[in-house]
């Protein structure tokens, strides 16, 4: 199924329990990586066409982050296998992605809890050596959803170390 028909069953589903098990039997279109947040906690999923693989920062974390990179889904191509053999590449190189030591600096084992600042803040960080680690030239924006008893959609409407975020609350 395309994205965007996958987001539509996930959010269809009654509980936490059921998006899962919806997300993990369902064919996929191509490699895509998913959130679904719950009460208690937050389950990642990295899904491709023969895979849908949990990720999670370390064992029994509350919590999770991940980008737009496989770290726990092995289900390359052959093509692109056969590719990166043939100009030397790896796949670790490939799925290399600096904004992780950003995420592992600041949320650790020791995390108990994590506020939207320092959501925030991680976001908009500038901690590498690279001259855009958490954006890109396709970012256009940065996106967080606060699950609670008044939801808060927090959108930063650009690359999220230039503009400010705005907070919409839903009653």
């Amino acid at each position: 199924l395309p994205v965007t028909f996958i987001v539509r069953g996930i959010v269809s589903q009654n509980t936490q329990k059921d998006a899962i098990a919806f997300l993990k039997k369902i064919d996929h279109a191509s490699g895509q990586n998913y959130m679904i947040g719950g009460p208690e906690k937050v389950y990642d999923f990295e899904c491709s066409a023969n895979e849908s693989t949990e990720y999670r920062p370390f064992q029994n974390s509350a919590f999770t982050y991940h980008t737009n990179f496989p770290v726990v889904n092995k289900d390359y191509s052959k093509l692109m296998v056969e590719w990166l053999k043939k100009y030397g590449g790896t796949i670790e190189e490939t799925f290399k992605c600096q904004r992780f030591p950003s995420f592992e600096k600041r949320f650790t084992k020791e995390t108990k809890s994590i506020s939207i600042d320092q959501i925030k803040e991680v976001l908009s960080s500038r901690d590498n050596e690279t001259p855009d680690v958490i954006s890109n030239n396709d970012t256009y924006s940065s996106i967080i959803y606060k699950l609670s008893g008044t939801p808060e959609f927090i959108i930063a409407p650009g690359k999220p170390h230039e503009v400010d975020y705005i907070t919409i609350k839903f009653e």
